[in-house]
């Protein structure tokens, strides 16, 4: 008999070895595991990013100024609120080459749901952005490198500081990107 085959027995039937029997996964089983653990990690940090949504970055002044707008926008149709009274106001007619219509009407969008202004509704759009720009790293990275590294930049810009502070703040920055 060839050296390293595995004695036949009525029990071994496949030509392994008795001892390697126990430690082979079959490859479906694996698969499913990696999908488990990968799903489990992405709502591990999905619940990071809706427990840090209202505490970083601390909310400022433009957000305040953009959600005022949204607000407006919702409640008037005009594409500026009261805080900006005397500077937009008066440029009306030309407000197309001062500000971003689209995304005032998109986020004026989803404070229809909202009973009041507040931030929590923005920086949600904001996050959802964000996931849309996650899917879209993984999947290029995943067409260009394979899975392994479409997964390692979703993993890795999902933590990323820089994304932290753009997808938790009431701007158009992620939206753009």
């Amino acid at each position: 008999m060839p050296v390293g085959w595995a004695w036949m027995t009525p029990g071994n039937r496949d030509g392994r070895s008795m001892s390697s029997r126990g430690t082979d996964l079959p490859k479906r089983a694996l698969v499913g595991w990696c999908i488990l653990a990968a799903g489990g990690i992405g709502i591990l940090i999905l619940l990071l990013h809706l427990w840090s949504l209202l505490r970083y970055p601390a909310p400022s002044a433009d957000e305040a100024w953009l959600t005022s707008r949204a607000w407006a926008f919702q409640q008037t149709g005009h594409p500026f609120g009261p805080l900006d009274a005397g500077i937009a106001d008066q440029l009306y007619s030309h407000y197309w080459l001062t500000n971003q219509w689209l995304i005032t009407a998109i986020q004026s969008l989803v404070l229809r749901f909202a009973a009041k202004p507040g931030l929590l509704a923005l920086r949600l759009l904001s996050l959802a952005w964000g996931g849309v720009l996650l899917i879209a790293s993984g999947w290029s990275a995943t067409r260009l490198f394979g899975k392994t590294v479409g997964v390692l930049s979703m993993l890795l810009l999902a933590l990323s500081p820089a994304f932290f502070y753009s997808a938790h703040q009431v701007r158009y920055d992620i939206m753009a990107s």
